[in-house]
């Protein structure tokens, strides 16, 4: 679809005109290689500036999406070697578990991953780390009382794994390997320590992953999160304790550019 083109787009439709058909098989049913979710603007903004990174072609606008899953938006976005279905999600377990399921209904795309921001909690990381999951999980689930481990929904694995071969590829793009909880609040520095002790391999914790990953494992595809810490949620007293959102998304995005393009 040429840059002048406005006929509205609708969830049949991709940049590359090929719609979804469950008579063809994997491979040719998707164009796209990864669909990556982010929560907010600033965080999209940095995946959308792949494109002029990477790839000539036309420029992407946050107030032009490509088209519309449901309440989501959604980009296409041209890399050297891979193509992309940037999907801004909304802050949120829902929000992210929805946008996934519609994004790979449309796409039956092999991998997605989860990038943007997050907040650091294991006591080494750093502001301006990148972390790559080897293992997404809840953080406030708790059904122990019936016999499930903390974190774990009923009838769910205890956690979601992420690709061996894809986090190595990232730890070889500078990201650090380790698990990532997601909860329905911010995780401050009144409570960091009891997140600390009930999930004391997770290195960071954000508002979507784990949802996203339960719906990428239900429907077959692949799963990771590469997410940047802008934030600590128990700062040292030497430790910067906040950078942008957009910034440590753009080191994320360079991440997750390597680990597709593979």
């Amino acid at each position: 679809m040429s840059p002048k083109d406005t006929t509205p787009k609708t969830e049949g439709e991709l940049e590359s005109g090929v719609a979804p058909s469950a008579n063809l098989p994997a491979a040719e049913k998707s164009p796209i290689s990864a669909i990556v979710l982010a929560a907010m603007d600033p965080e999209v903004q940095a995946l959308l500036d792949l494109q002029d990174v990477h790839c000539a072609g036309r420029s992407l606008s946050l107030a032009d999406p490509d088209l519309k899953l449901g309440p989501a938006d959604a980009w296409a976005v041209a890399l050297e070697g891979a193509s992309l279905l940037v999907v801004r999600t909304g802050i949120g377990l829902a929000n992210a578990a929805a946008a996934t399921a519609l994004a790979l209904n449309l796409t039956n795309a092999p991998l997605v991953i989860s990038s943007g921001s997050a907040g650091g909690l294991g006591k080494d990381v750093e502001v301006g780390d990148v972390i790559v999951s080897t293992f997404s999980r809840y953080g406030q689930v708790d059904a122990t009382a019936f016999g499930y481990e903390l974190g774990q929904v009923p009838g769910q694995p205890v956690k979601f794994a992420s690709p061996e071969d894809l986090v190595s590829r990232a730890e070889e793009a500078g990201a650090i390997a380790g698990q990532v909880i997601s909860n329905d609040v911010f995780v401050m520095s009144d409570t960091v320590e009891t997140f600390r002790e009930r999930f004391p391999k997770a290195l960071a914790t954000d508002m979507e992953t784990a949802a996203a990953a339960q719906i990428s494992q239900a429907m077959g595809a692949d799963f990771l999160a590469i997410r940047g810490i802008s934030d600590l949620c128990g700062p040292r007293a030497d430790q910067e304790n906040h950078r942008d959102a957009g910034v440590v998304s753009a080191a994320a995005a360079q991440v997750i550019a390597q680990v597709v393009a593979g």
